[in-house]
């Protein structure tokens, strides 16, 4: 039997499994919506959304309640690093949603920093990057973290 046949607790406090990287609210809420929701009822998985303006109190209720897959955007995802509320060391799979818009925005150092240390684990890991363009900085960066 897997894990989730078993009905094992598989999320855990400040510490998702997946995270979803996008550049707006409104994208946090699609992904969340239409994207996760509808599993909701098949599949015994927890996930969340958090983003600037979001309360302080429900975001970090959400955190503590544990989640498998947390959707954010950089911003709210940094400040809950910092403020030890979020960390991602059981993080199995990184999902950089809108590549081309983020570096477009200025997250390339962020994008840099989150690879530097995601892949840095021991264990295997999965990076998947959403993008509808392909530009040089996106170039760059995919081919200094994973070559040709």
């Amino acid at each position: 039997m897997t894990e989730l046949e078993e009905g094992a607790q598989l999320s855990r406090a400040h510490r998702p499994r997946g995270l979803v990287i996008v550049p707006n609210r409104e994208l946090v809420q699609q992904v969340v919506n239409d994207g996760f929701k509808p599993f909701h009822y098949a599949v015994p998985l927890r996930f969340a959304g958090v983003w600037p303006g979001q309360c302080h109190k429900i975001e970090s209720a959400k955190l503590e309640a544990g989640m498998d897959c947390l959707v954010g955007t950089f911003e709210r995802i940094q400040h809950r690093r910092e403020g030890q509320k979020l960390f991602l060391s059981h993080l199995d799979t990184l999902v950089i949603d809108e590549f081309d818009t983020l570096v477009d925005m200025g997250q390339t150092d962020n994008i840099r920093r989150l690879l530097e240390g995601y892949l840095r684990a021991d264990h295997k890991r999965q990076v998947i990057f959403s993008s509808a363009t392909v530009t040089g900085p996106m170039r760059e960066i995919t081919k200094e973290f994973f070559g040709n």
